[in-house]
């Protein structure tokens, strides 16, 4: 399954925050050639403990995360970019809204590890996407018949090999 798709970019991978040690993610509009500690944040992300866990009280108006499930203790947003001391953040998927965050404050998941650790992935668009035998764009795609989940087990390049397993995982 290739990786990539309709050309829009899926960034460096993904960040998520400790959200149980840190009750706040401090947002910046920063010189790149300054260190974090000359900044001042221009907005920030606020949680707090309920009896569930961990919830958001307080989001900029403009925030909309890649993923978010907080009843999970998921929150993650796309890396657009990095540098030694930033992390380039999607904050609104919807809009493409960019906005900074100190790389040492955030846990950067490259794609290929993050792939890696789920149990299973979707096809998006199997007509647009199919499966292949081979990873090339030329090589023939699989002809399936029925349900199957796709767990991934290797990245090369922009291709994900995946196991076909039926529903009672064999």
């Amino acid at each position: 399954v290739s990786l990539i798709q309709n050309r829009k970019s899926i960034g460096l991978g993904l960040a998520s925050f400790n959200i149980y040690d840190k009750p706040a993610v401090y947002f910046y509009q920063p010189n790149l050639e300054k260190a974090v500690n000359e900044h001042l944040p221009i907005d920030s992300l606020a949680f707090m403990r309920t009896e569930l866990g961990v919830d958001i009280s307080y989001a900029p108006p403009w925030f909309y995360p890649e993923h978010m499930k907080m009843d999970y203790d998921i929150l993650f947003l796309k890396v657009v970019s990095k540098t030694r001391d930033w992390i380039q953040l999607e904050g609104n998927k919807q809009t493409g809204r960019t906005i900074w965050v100190d790389a040492f404050k955030v846990d950067l998941v490259s794609w290929s590890d993050f792939f890696l650790k789920v149990s299973s992935v979707e096809i998006i668009d199997p007509h647009e996407n199919p499966i292949r035998h081979r990873p090339f764009t030329y090589a023939d795609p699989v002809s399936v018949q029925g349900s199957f989940i796709y767990r991934p087990i290797e990245i090369r390049n922009q291709w994900l090999r995946v196991e076909m397993l039926d529903e009672s995982l064999k």
